[in-house]
């Protein structure tokens, strides 16, 4: 039983106390009526069908206004239990990725646990590692446009970094132009 199906028992519940307390009220009344038509002299018979009137109009528009009420009350009830059911949908859905999401993050996991694993340590060569492609006889070699400049900066005793850095250009390019000079 849902908060909303309580909810909704309580508030018929509240309802049909209140219908009985005035279905109590009629019933007094009706025997003060009694009372009254015994006491002939004080009310005329016209008198008396007024009031007899008054009541039964009292009485139906009391259990019409109980009636409408309870109808509207369960109207809203039944709006309660439908936005309560499509909270819960949501919340479902919500559920079923957070255990997707939690499934992936699981199998990421292992995957890095696998990886780690099957990982091998790359030895860090003692001395770089270059190779040298000599030119052949039809091959010129490139001069590089600041090849003047870079030998004479480097000549004054300029460092690598610093030609780069005067001349906007990489430290290998600087010194590749010293070595090939």
């Amino acid at each position: 039983m849902s908060l909303i199906d309580i909810l909704l028992a309580i508030i018929i519940l509240c309802l049909m106390v209140w219908m009985q307390s005035l279905r109590r009220a009629v019933q007094d009344l009706q025997k003060d009526i009694h009372y009254l038509q015994s006491d002939t002299q004080s009310i005329t018979p016209q008198e008396l069908k007024q009031i007899q009137r008054a009541m039964i109009e009292l009485v139906q528009n009391m259990e019409s206004y109980s009636d409408s009420q309870v109808l509207k009350m369960k109207l809203q009830a039944e709006a309660i239990q439908t936005i309560s059911m499509r909270l819960d949908d949501k919340v479902q859905a919500l559920y079923h990725k957070v255990e997707e999401l939690e499934k992936k993050q699981e199998e990421t996991h292992q995957t890095t646990l696998a990886l780690q694993e099957n990982a091998v340590a790359v030895p860090t060569p003692s001395r770089p590692i270059s190779r040298v492609v000599p030119l052949t006889p039809n091959q010129n070699p490139v001069i590089h446009k600041n090849r003047e400049t870079i030998l004479e900066l480097y000549q004054k005793g300029w460092s690598y970094e610093k030609i780069a850095e005067e001349l906007r250009i990489t430290k290998g390019e600087v010194q590749l132009v010293v070595k090939l000079s």
